[in-house]
């Protein structure tokens, strides 16, 4: 998975991550042995969940600036529904507190949007080798556009994912689309997604993660989109 979430998996497998900041991302999660499509950052792998096999990931995301205060606890479980594929949502509660001498909005409390989203493994050259997936998520307009906590439209996002293992290491790679208020034939606020991320196993149970990513938006795109994000975690095999 991509987003910094706790992350757990039925029957063995359990953690935790903690997001502070808005840029970078530091994450310590503990593991009972190794899982696969598990990142808690934004950069996806292309592993998928084992069939029959649920995983939960859920989290505290936190960002402030001079005026407000944004905090999300977002959950993401995915199921394992063959070899090759998995179904997964993410949903879950947002609120906003105004800070500083002038708040520029005023408190306020919503759901988030929900997400559903399916990646299916499309080839594989070896168990230890270059692998391609790809993932599809619509963006559901849940979360409380009058406060100011969604846009009230359906997103559509595809992503391409390839991994490639090397023994400890293992590198990913992410291209993908996003296309806005997906109703329209507009096409100036659709994102596009490129990033690299970069695992290593320490031990049986830490490993170090690294990414970067660049979501090109178009012209009008949100005013809070950052161009350009480096985030790095350790956490468990």
């Amino acid at each position: 998975m991509r987003r910094p979430f706790l992350s757990m998996s039925a029957p063995s497998r359990y953690g935790w991550l903690l997001g502070l900041a808005p840029v970078t991302l530091l994450a310590i999660v503990a593991s009972a042995r190794l899982a696969l499509a598990v990142s808690p950052l934004v950069i996806d792998d292309a592993d998928t969940e084992e069939p029959g096999h649920l995983q939960l990931n859920a989290g505290w995301q936190f960002s402030r600036t001079a005026s407000v205060s944004l905090h999300s606890i977002p959950v993401n479980p995915v199921f394992g529904i063959s070899s090759r594929g998995e179904l997964g949502a993410t949903f879950g509660y947002q609120w906003r507190d105004g800070s500083g001498y002038v708040p520029k909005h005023a408190d306020a409390e919503s759901i988030t949007d929900l997400t559903l989203a399916t990646k299916w493994r499309l080839w594989q050259h070896s168990p230890d080798g270059f692998k391609v997936s790809g993932r599809l998520d619509v963006k559901l307009p849940t979360a409380s556009e009058r406060h100011r906590f969604g846009t009230g439209h359906v997103d559509v996002s595809a992503v391409v994912i390839g991994t490639r293992d090397w023994a400890r290491t293992s590198v990913d790679w992410d291209v993908g689309y996003t296309a806005v208020d997906a109703s329209r034939s507009v096409f100036d606020d659709d994102r596009w997604l490129l990033g690299q991320a970069v695992r290593h196993r320490l031990t049986e149970r830490w490993t170090v993660l690294g990414e970067a990513y660049h979501p090109a938006a178009g012209q009008r795109s949100h005013p809070g989109q950052r161009q350009l994000q480096r985030r790095r975690s350790t956490c468990p095999a």
